[in-house]
C-alpha cells in the first residue's frame, strides 16, 4: 500500500512521533516513513526490526502478566461492587416499613458481575 501522499502533508515532527509509535502491523508505512524523513534530511534512529524480532516474546511475556494482574483486580472490583449491590438491597429491604419502599441496587450488582466476568475472562 502507497502512504506517500499521507506522509508528505505531514510535518517532520509528526512523523517522528509515527515512527516512535511503530508496531509490527504497521512496518510498510513505517518503511515509508524512514524514507521520508531521510529524504528530508530529518536526524532520527531506523528501527532495528531484527532487534524487535527478538524481544516480541518477552513482549509477549509481558503484556500476558500485565492483563492477568488487571484481571485479578477486575476480578476484587468485580466482587466488591456485587456484595455492596448486595448488602444496600438487603439493609434497604430490612429498614423499610412492612409495605413500603425499598432499594434494589441492580446498577451496582450489574456493574461488579461485568467486571467480575471481564476479569474472569482476561485471567486465561
Amino acid at each position: 500500500m502507497d502512504f506517500s501522499n499521507v506522509i508528505k502533508q505531514k510535518t517532520a515532527d509528526e512523523l517522528l512521533e509515527i515512527h516512535k509509535a511503530y508496531n509490527d502491523y504497521q512496518k510498510e508505512f513505517i518503511i515509508q516513513v524512514e524514507h521520508e524523513l531521510k529524504e528530508r534530511n530529518v536526524d532520527f534512529v531506523p528501527i532495528d526490526y531484527e532487534e524487535l524480532k527478538r524481544q516480541e516474546p518477552e513482549k509477549k511475556e509481558q503484556r500476558k502478566r500485565e492483563r492477568k494482574a488487571g484481571a485479578k483486580t477486575s476480578l476484587k472490583a468485580g466482587v466488591l461492587w456485587l456484595i455492596g449491590g448486595v448488602l444496600v438491597s438487603v439493609i434497604s429491604f430490612i429498614l423499610a416499613p412492612e409495605g413500603g419502599k425499598y432499594i434494589i441496587a441492580t446498577g451496582a450488582m450489574g456493574y461488579g458481575l461485568v467486571r467480575f466476568f471481564d476479569g474472569l475472562f482476561n485471567l486465561f
